[in-house]
């Protein structure tokens, strides 16, 4: 309960404040609502797929290897998101604008 409250206070303030600076202070609103509805459809969408392997296989391995594989996909897309973001050096910006 403590882990997932600290998770909680630590993504919600980012996850406010991205809406507001994205799309203005006058759309945060509904921005904020469809972040959450998008967030409830996601979490909602793996767990009906586990309950059918489970339910049809009679059996936990392939949900749980599935699960892995997932989150080896999703940590190899997390390492990669500040790589975009990275400006690119004064040589290669010279270059291009000559």
């Amino acid at each position: 309960m403590i882990f997932y409250g600290l998770d909680w206070v630590a993504t919600v303030r980012r996850l406010r404040a991205w809406p507001r600076d994205t799309f203005g202070r006058e759309n945060v609103g509904i921005m904020f609502g469809w972040i959450a509805a998008s967030h409830q459809l996601g979490q909602r969408r793996p767990l009906t797929v586990a309950a059918c392997y489970i339910l049809g296989l009679g059996d936990y391995q392939v949900t749980f290897m599935s699960a892995g594989l997932v989150c080896l996909i999703a940590a190899g897309l997390v390492l990669r998101i500040g790589q975009a973001s990275r400006p690119l050096p004064t040589r290669v910006v010279e270059a291009a604008g000559a």
